[in-house]
């Protein structure tokens, strides 16, 4: 193909180098001219084929960079990509750690929140701690005076038990010095009471019991009788119109402040069984006066309008003879044996009492219980729970008392016996 194309382009050279006039060329000036018109044309082919070298070695160089170009293209495509990537996980941590933050913001408000509560709990702990500590001081305290306060009531507990184990024997002397064996006696006292024999009332004339001054003080209640000095009771028996006698103390040793009743305790004649009234045995303490007067109430609201008892005061007594010093003997104590109804009966202590089971309590009320039983243990529960007396003896603490009930006052003491 190189040939005929050759071939072609020197034809055309020889028609145009032909002179007008026609004229026939000979082999040889052919054969140059052919060579020649090839030389040239060689030439330029080499000068084509070495430009289409060249040409294709820029295209080639030019596809390299192409190439080259392209591959940095994609590569920092890639790289552009995986910086968004890397843009947008970060972006993405950095809102995670944002929400994180705010996260942790609010775990440490709530921390320090719940620190300050911690605190104040804190805070009420020791103060509860400090009160806790300060009442388990004070209770220790208590714990400490209970302790002495029991220990103390132990021995009083003993003594009263060796009292009481020898109260018995004191009780029979006490019965035989007031000549109990002969209770049929004992209405010579009510007759006297209610003013039926006049050669008994002339024994002892009645008084009218004096009123009650006006605006005089009320009685102390309970067992703050047993605390009153001797002027302090005195001056509360006449402002209360109690009438009395004072007694020599050389008739009455042993008792603080001696007296013997001149009429009755607001309207209730107190009185020994089978004695006048100028008997040593109705010697009483001015508190013991005022004990039977804070009871007068409670007798009169049934009906009672006279006290028998079998003493009040007997010198030098002592428990079962030789054992601690009576309560009698101080004119503190008073053996009950009888109250007189306003319709002549006798409601007596050792018949009427009714239920005496040995150790029973004795204000726990009875059913079915006579009227005068009824009226005994009322009246006497009633003083108990007024605590008017601290030592009250009932027939159901042992035979001696059958017949009567022992009240007596102890000052200074705060517990109760009842039995």
């Amino acid at each position: 193909m190189l040939c005929a194309a050759t071939l072609s382009v020197a034809r055309e050279a020889d028609a145009q180098n032909r002179p007008r006039a026609t004229r026939r060329p000979t082999p040889r000036t052919r054969v140059a001219a052919f060579e020649r018109v090839l030389s040239e044309a060689q030439a330029r082919t080499d000068a084509a084929t070495a430009s289409a070298a060249e040409a294709k070695t820029r295209a080639d160089a030019a596809t390299a960079r192409a190439d080259a170009a392209s591959a940095r293209a994609d590569e920092a495509q890639a790289r552009a990509a995986a910086a968004t990537t890397r843009a947008t996980e970060a972006t993405q941590r950095a809102e995670r750690a944002e929400r994180r933050a705010g996260e942790a913001t609010t775990r440490a408000e709530r921390a320090e929140r719940r620190a300050t509560e911690a605190t104040q709990r804190a805070e009420r702990a020791e103060q509860r701690a400090s009160e806790a500590t300060t009442r388990a001081t004070r209770a220790e305290r208590r714990a400490a005076e209970a302790n002495e306060r029991a220990a103390r009531a132990e021995s009083r507990a003993r003594e009263l038990e060796t009292t009481l184990a020898a109260h018995d024997a004191e009780a029979a002397h006490a019965a035989a010095d007031a000549d109990i064996d002969t209770i049929t006696d004992a209405p010579r006292l009510a007759t006297a009471v209610r003013g039926d024999s006049a050669e008994d009332a002339v024994a002892r004339p009645d008084l009218p019991a004096e009123a009650p001054r006006p605006g005089a003080p009320a009685l102390p209640a309970g067992r703050a009788l047993a605390a009153l000095s001797p002027d302090a009771c005195l001056d509360l028996l006449r402002a209360q119109g109690v009438a009395f006698d004072r007694v020599p103390d050389n008739d009455a040793p042993g008792v603080t402040t001696p007296i013997r009743l001149r009429a009755p305790i607001a309207g209730i004649r107190v009185a020994p069984s089978n004695n006048p009234e100028n008997s040593p045995h109705a010697v009483l303490d001015c508190r013991l006066a005022l004990a039977v007067l804070a009871w007068a109430p409670v007798l009169r609201a049934a009906d009672v309008v006279a006290l028998e008892h079998y003493s009040a005061f007997r010198a030098n007594a002592r428990v079962g003879g030789s054992g601690p010093v009576s309560g009698h003997a101080s004119g503190l104590a008073l053996d009950a044996a009888r109250l007189h109804l306003a319709n002549g009966e006798v409601a007596d202590v050792l018949t009427d009492w009714g239920d005496r089971t040995r150790g029973s309590e004795p204000c726990t009320p009875r059913d079915d219980e006579a009227p005068r039983a009824r009226l005994l243990r009322t009246t006497v529960c009633e003083a108990v729970r007024a605590d008017l007396f601290q030592i009250v003896i009932t027939p159901h603490h042992d035979t001696a008392h059958q017949n009567h009930v022992h009240l007596e006052l102890r000052p200074g003491v705060d517990w109760s016996y009842v039995h």
